[in-house]
């Protein structure tokens, strides 16, 4: 599995460039102006001239990939011996330095034949590059170097930091089912999310926070295929030697053989089925028909707006979670509930995320929406629910005039008068009369 995903991600500090990743990588064209060749046929360092604004420098692209656009190495990959196993294998050609005062590049690999003059070709990760120096400086320590909200202070934090590597963002524009769109994650950038310790980057440039929206993309993605990868060969794997076993071979001969047949499945894991199911809904999610808008205009905010409200509030049992009166201390949060991997219940009461974190549902009388405050972002938690959290989705019998009622009743929650009888749940006073 490490091997697959290296070869097609590379790590966060040795970045690869695959280019069927729906990742705006970040490139820079240039051309052969001449080669200088070895001996043996081959160069591995190139005069070039790159198609940039005079005066503009060429940035860091040391360890970047070059993916030739005409000429004999148009596919983008040559030929090299690894020296590790002492095989030959297919690998993209990358930048091992480069002399912007001789406009010298040296390559990490030899090209034989050397590429000709006037050949086009595009550095590619200058953008992923630069947003893997941002997410370092600014998001690492809390989400962790792969993402996975490990990060050094990540456990003096609650609620903990988002884990990326199950591709699930909470707080976004389209159904639960749909990935994070790239205005998602940068709105949650910029303004941070209210309640946490996300701050907000609104001061950081337009350009930055794009750079680090790819650079999370790409690690939930890459989080998302070596846990495809592993399930499949897993599944590959104890069937194999199931069947091996059966018909009377000896463990380690199935073992030997099954690993034969994995080395030869790679390919059509990595780019057939797993392709299909993990990074075509990160292209779906950018399509413009996606993102949720309501067929209506928001009701005018009235007193009967908000009785019609507080009555969806109960019939689709809201309550259950953020409790009678809004304060997120409903019955759920007290019982044993199944747990979201179908293996039983969880061993302690409570909610829990898909992370296996406790979670609080939302106290509604505060006024704080990590989701945004505005009308819409209200609209749509109710509409598409809370990705990887127990807050579901609204049932489809649910109208859109009916959710405008509710977002009118939750914004006046805060400033709802209490009597003693609001502030205490009713499964509260049950357990004390028992």
């Amino acid at each position: 599995v490490a091997s697959v995903v290296d070869s097609q991600f590379g790590t966060p500090h040795d970045l690869v460039a695959w280019r069927r990743l729906p990742v705006e990588f970040g490139e820079i064209t240039g051309k052969v102006v001449s080669c200088a060749e070895e001996e043996d046929g081959s160069t591995f360092r190139i005069t070039v001239e790159f198609d940039l604004e005079e005066g503009t420098a060429v940035p860091d692209i040391v360890a970047q990939g070059i993916e030739f656009t005409s000429g004999e190495y148009k596919q983008g990959a040559i030929k090299t011996e690894l020296a590790k196993n002492e095989k030959v294998g297919l690998v993209g050609i990358h930048v091992a330095a480069y002399d912007a005062e001789n406009s010298l590049l040296t390559l990490a690999q030899k090209m034989s034949p050397p590429p000709s003059e006037g050949d086009t070709f595009a550095v590619v990760g200058s953008g992923l590059q630069a947003g893997r120096h941002l997410y370092a400086r600014h998001c690492l320590h809390c989400h962790g170097v792969s993402g996975d909200g490990n990060g050094p202070t990540a456990k003096y934090l609650n609620p903990l930091p988002r884990d990326y590597r199950l591709g699930k963002f909470k707080f976004v524009s389209v159904v639960a089912a749909d990935k994070a769109t790239r205005e998602d994650l940068t709105r949650i950038i910029k303004h941070g999310v209210p309640g946490t310790y996300m701050p907000s980057f609104m001061l950081m440039d337009d350009d930055e926070v794009a750079h680090i929206v790819e650079y999370v993309r790409w690690l939930a993605m890459r989080g998302e295929l070596e846990r495809a990868y592993f399930g499949e060969f897993v599944n590959f794997t104890n069937d194999a030697v199931k069947a091996r076993l059966e018909s009377a071979e000896s463990k380690s001969k199935a073992k030997d053989e099954i690993a034969q047949d994995l080395q030869e499945e790679i390919s059509f894991l990595a780019l057939d089925s797993i392709y299909k199911r993990i990074l075509r809904p990160w292209d779906r999610a950018e399509q413009e028909d996606r993102p949720i808008f309501p067929k209506m205009a928001r009701i005018e905010d009235s007193v009967e707006s908000r009785i019609r409200g507080r009555k969806v509030f109960i019939d689709n049992k809201c309550n259950n979670c953020h409790g009678d009166a809004g304060r997120g201390n409903g019955p759920m949060t007290e019982s044993y509930n199944p747990r979201t991997d179908g293996k039983g219940n969880y061993d302690k009461p409570g909610l829990f995320d898909d992370w296996g974190a406790p979670v609080r549902p939302r106290d509604l009388t505060t006024g704080i929406f990590r989701g945004g405050r505005r009308p819409l972002d209200i609209f749509r938690r109710i509409r598409a629910g809370i990705s990887g959290t127990p807050m579901p989705a609204a049932d489809s019998k649910v109208t859109d005039e009916q959710i405008w009622d509710l977002v009118n009743y939750i914004y006046s929650i805060p400033f709802e008068k209490r009597g003693e009888s609001a502030e205490e749940p009713k499964h509260h006073v049950a357990a004390k009369a028992r």
